[in-house]
């Protein structure tokens, strides 16, 4: 079975570890698993692992304060963390997305779920992983000639154009098929926000808050949002947008790299409904502490040598 990637677990009770680790490693996956949060640390450091699964109360250092460290540091501040608690508190869950984890694995743990969570984050990991080196690649090839760039936008898979602070003025073949244009002529007379329901899922204006968006692109260089685009057929998608500042022909101008994340935003909602799912299979089950390790979801107490922590929380 090939590698799907390396997942580190740390937790420091050694049925959980044993149990995650036998999950992803039935799966593909390469597995680093440690007991003592400041190893934990130092081999992340050392070694940036793709994905941390994450026990939250761990004696001397809680999983709160491992996300935050890793978090402060450029090696690892990109790796996706997924708590694992047996808590479902919602301040709990608020501190953890604060400190910087993406997403969160509820006791009793089950195959699926664990399988389900996993899978979702390394997949939006390479793909960030991805996007960041082509933008770092075309970067820097147009700091070194513009005629370059200029390859580099009309080959480009990913959807680029180009705007400055009245409409679009050049867009690549991929941001025509995109969007559903023929011809850049079409493509060239419009705004940002004309490619756009007239308002925002807040319900803010469109064009004014893409107005907004560009102008923090020119003063910060860079900036990131994401949108709701509309095809020239009518029908309506989610996007993550990229805004660059640039200097072409001598003049600064904004590169809008798009992306469509509908794939993303599916993912996103069934995890949402299968969670929404397990807390009303939760809510029945009052021993919290109970493993389980098969598809079937049939109980598997923990050892009797494992100390019980149902009041602490992981």
């Amino acid at each position: 079975m090939s590698n799907r990637g390396e997942v580190m677990i740390v937790d420091d009770t050694p049925a959980n570890l044993q149990l995650l680790a036998g999950i992803l490693e039935d799966e593909g996956y390469m597995v680093r698993p440690t007991r003592v949060p400041e190893m934990a640390i130092e081999s992340a450091l050392a070694n940036p692992p793709n994905l941390i699964l994450l026990d939250v109360m761990m004696p001397g250092m809680d999983g709160f304060e491992v996300c935050r460290q890793l978090k402060q540091n450029e090696h690892t501040v990109n790796v996706p963390i997924i708590f694992i608690t047996a808590l479902q508190g919602a301040q709990d869950r608020l501190r953890g997305f604060e400190v910087g984890g993406v997403d969160f694995i509820t006791k009793p743990i089950r195959r699926g779920d664990v399988l389900a969570r996993v899978s979702a984050q390394l997949v939006l990991y390479q793909m960030g992983e991805s996007r960041k080196e082509v933008v770092d690649l075309r970067n820097k090839e147009l700091e070194q000639n513009e005629s370059k760039y200029r390859t580099v936008f009309e080959t480009s898979n990913d959807a680029i154009i180009l705007l400055n602070e009245h409409s679009c003025f050049d867009g690549n073949s991929a941001a025509l098929k995109m969007f559903g244009y023929a011809s850049r002529d079409e493509f060239m007379v419009y705004h940002l926000s004309e490619f756009s329901p007239a308002t925002q899922p807040d319900g803010r204006n469109s064009k004014e808050v893409a107005n907004e968006m560009i102008a923090l692109a020119y003063q910060n260089n860079t900036h990131s949002f994401e949108w709701i685009f509309r095809r020239s057929t009518g029908e309506n998608f989610p996007a993550e947008i990229l805004l660059t500042r640039l200097t072409l022909n001598k003049q600064d101008v904004i590169q809008a790299t798009v992306w469509d994340i509908s794939k993303r935003k599916q993912i996103e909602y069934a995890l949402k409904k299968s969670e929404e799912r397990l807390q009303v299979i939760g809510a029945g089950t009052q021993d919290t502490s109970t493993l389980i390790d098969n598809d079937n979801g049939d109980d598997v107490p923990p050892s009797s040598s494992t100390p019980n922590k149902n009041r602490r929380l992981h």
